[in-house]
């Protein structure tokens, strides 16, 4: 694989992009729990009161729950049906036990900084241009979910753990790779689709007959699935229920469930149609057109594959992101259309690499309206608005 083998390419990066746009997302981030706005006076949080009393600037939301877990673990998480919070892996919380609720905030800053670092380093040993390059860490930066990547969320620690397994199987280093692999998959059940770049490289290391790489991409993926496997048995011993942290999605309190990806983009459209003058429908409309997208992100990776003559090579970027993209659709809540799929779908980084294919017309336009999505969702996100 390509991207698995050290290369001497030629230096395509400034050095300092990557910090450039790092903290331009740490200005928006940063900056909006001070714009003023008002918090809604029948916030979903209120009907928590613990939660309510924990909810300050960065912290709301699934924060809350990682927060909750880290202090009284599973069991203990007040005002809400027993076992609820098994929907959430546990690194997360093991991570803020250890360091504190601000203690992991400050560490989430820099590993979103090294997210951005680690994304250039392997943009750069696939030998992309500058300005595509630097298109494509913006993206990413400034999704309209960039406030999930500085507070305490999976999303930055995912990207993390596939970024870094990826780059040390460059260098062969399976073992530290198959740890890495481990550490994604408790993350956050998206996790386990890391397991798509071991995958590529053992199918393309078996073609070759490169036994070697065959083994190391064995022992790679292997640790993908026992971090699963540690969750699920962490859940079976304690709570007699190995797949608890599924079946609790489908519960009353959560109201989530599986369907087929295209149920819930035609859905989406259907609504729109009929309900594009409310309020409703305009935040599914804005959702809509935010998953299609990443859809044409997806479209343009395949076709830039198709086109390039060493494509065996660099397989598995597309084949994640539309994994990816398909898992996020048919993640349904009952309730609400495309809850979290945005959020979701943002970290198959990928995609923002297929984004920087767009005309550049296109591209410009399509980061000013990034750039006012990730505003107004960090803005209501730090005031207690509902924001996926």
């Amino acid at each position: 694989m390509h991207l698995l083998v050290p290369t001497n390419s030629k230096e395509f990066f400034s050095t300092q992009m990557w910090l450039v746009i790092f903290s331009l997302h740490e200005l928006l981030i940063l900056v909006s729990p001070w714009i003023p706005f008002p918090i809604p006076s029948l916030s979903v949080l209120r009907r928590n009161e613990f939660f309510y009393r924990h909810a300050h600037l960065w912290f709301q939301w699934d924060s809350l729950w990682f927060m909750e877990i880290a202090r009284h673990g599973y069991m203990g998480v007040k005002g809400v049906p027993p076992l609820s919070a098994t929907a959430f892996f546990p690194l997360i919380p093991l991570i803020i036990h250890i360091f504190t609720p601000w203690g992991a905030w400050l560490l989430t800053q820099a590993i979103f900084a090294a997210d951005l670092w680690l994304l250039q380093q392997l943009l750069r040993n696939w030998q992309w241009s500058v300005a595509d390059g630097h298109w494509t860490l913006l993206f990413f930066a400034l999704n309209p979910a960039a406030v999930y990547y500085s507070t305490l969320y999976a999303e930055p620690w995912t990207v993390f753990f596939t970024l870094l397994a990826i780059t040390v199987a460059r260098h062969r280093r399976w073992l530290s790779a198959s740890v890495m692999g481990v550490c994604s998959a408790l993350t956050q059940g998206m996790g386990g689709l890391t397991g798509t770049f071991p995958l590529a490289t053992f199918v393309l290391a078996a073609t070759r007959g490169d036994w070697r790489q065959w083994r190391g991409a064995f022992l790679w993926g292997i640790g993908t699935g026992l971090g699963l496997l540690f969750y699920i048995g962490y859940l079976g011993v304690n709570f007699h229920h190995p797949m608890l942290f599924s079946s609790i999605q489908s519960s009353p309190f959560w109201s989530a469930h599986w369907e087929w990806p295209w149920a819930q983009w035609w859905a989406g459209a259907k609504y729109i149609t009929f309900h594009i003058n409310s309020a409703e429908g305009l935040l599914v409309g804005i959702n809509w057109w935010i998953i299609n997208v990443y859809i044409l992100a997806a479209v343009v990776l395949w076709v830039h594959w198709s086109r390039d003559p060493g494509r065996w090579e660099w397989m598995e970027f597309p084949m994640y992101a539309t994994f990816g993209l398909l898992v996020s659709l048919s993640f349904s809540q009952s309730h609400h259309l495309f809850h979290s799929t945005a959020r979701l779908v943002s970290i198959y980084f990928p995609l923002y690499i297929g984004m920087a294919r767009f005309p550049i017309f296109f591209r410009k336009l399509l980061l000013i309206v990034f750039l006012a999505l990730a505003v107004i969702g960090a803005v209501l996100f730090t005031h207690q608005w509902f924001f996926q």
